[in-house]
């Protein structure tokens, strides 16, 4: 069997220009923060900010290549051998989430077709800003 593993990095790219109040950090929320997909599998997650105004909020998937010293780097410059994000595909790329309220990003794992068994991996990237006004 071949399995799809997916984390979540909420924390680690949100990098956040939030126009509306610079000083003020915010956090960008995500249920589960990892998932495991068989071919033809799907999962949501469930993302919510802290903030009470609307945010704007980009997911996108990456490979990802963790270092010897526990480093991790996000979008190496070739692709792991053990990828699986040629495999997924997302159900949105975008949410507008209004403050106090939550949005849904699907994940969704294709047919692997004839693939060495094992794990693959790929990481749910998701960024947060104010949207323009």
């Amino acid at each position: 069997m071949r399995w799809l593993n997916i984390a979540t990095a909420a924390v680690l790219a949100a990098a956040v220009a939030y126009a509306l109040a610079p000083s003020r950090g915010a956090a960008i929320s995500v249920s589960p923060s990892q998932a495991r997909l068989g071919p033809g599998e799907g999962q949501s997650f469930l993302v919510g900010t802290d903030l009470s105004e609307r945010a704007e909020v980009s997911a996108r998937l990456a490979d990802f290549v963790p270092s010897a010293t526990g480093s991790v780097r996000i979008d190496p410059p070739r692709r792991p051998a053990r990828s699986a994000t040629a495999w997924l595909s997302l159900s949105a790329s975008r949410l507008v989430i209004d403050g106090g309220s939550s949005g849904t990003v699907g994940v969704q794992a294709r047919d692997l077709g004839i693939v060495a068994p094992g794990d693959y991996y790929s990481l749910l990237l998701l960024s947060m800003r104010a949207p323009s006004r």
